[in-house]
């Protein structure tokens, strides 16, 4: 099974999301009436690829409710987990097949997802190296949120500071300096990091 660029991912995570949460899969209008697509056809061009990359089925071009997950479906309790991130970075896919353990109300949630952490750049927020994030899919956050970005393709965690010419993404760790992104930059919110899971090991 293919890999995912960061844009195919967060139109499956929303599919798989919302059929998780009412059991049906999302329309193409409800698709792109989430993303902020221009038409139904740019929806038509992501279905067809996941499809082509065997994550998804689709009934017919833009029959209501007539997509299906060809992947493991969620079950209560657990969240997809979609790869790994580390700062300046493409986040890492895993394979789709593998899933955290989550609360209930949390997994619950429409998009939801998982990411594992690569590095130190949020220790003093409590996140360290290895350990594990959920993340609503979201495209905007308030201030002094942490989130995972995507800045020119590459993702990084960072607590969210806009400004009215640049937005600074501050790491909690004094040793690292901010990201100051600019107008010229590729900037997009993937998601709002809402809760922290550790396994101990011994």
């Amino acid at each position: 099974m293919s890999s995912l660029t960061p844009k195919q991912k967060a139109v499956f995570d929303y599919i798989a999301g919302f059929t998780a949460r009412y059991d049906y899969a999302p329309s193409f209008t409800e698709i792109r009436d989430h993303f902020g697509l221009k038409s139904v056809s740019t929806v038509a061009n992501y279905i067809r690829i996941l499809s082509g990359k065997g994550y998804l089925h689709s009934g017919g071009s833009n029959q209501k409710r007539a997509l299906s997950i060809t992947v493991p479906s969620f079950k209560s309790g657990q969240v997809p987990l979609l790869g790994l991130v580390a700062a300046g970075e493409p986040i890492e896919p895993c394979p789709v097949n593998e899933f955290v353990e989550a609360a209930r109300p949390v997994a619950a949630e429409e998009g939801v997802v998982a990411l594992r952490i690569k590095g130190d750049s949020m220790i003093a927020a409590g996140i360290y190296n290895r350990d594990i994030i959920l993340v609503r899919r979201q495209v905007t956050a308030a201030r002094g949120s942490i989130v995972v970005a995507l800045v020119n393709d590459r993702a990084t965690v960072k607590r969210f500071y806009p400004a009215a010419d640049h937005i600074r993404l501050q790491p909690e760790n004094e040793t690292l300096p901010p990201l100051i992104v600019t107008p010229d930059d590729d900037f997009q919110i993937y998601g709002v990091v809402i809760r922290l899971e550790r396994t101990y090991t011994v």
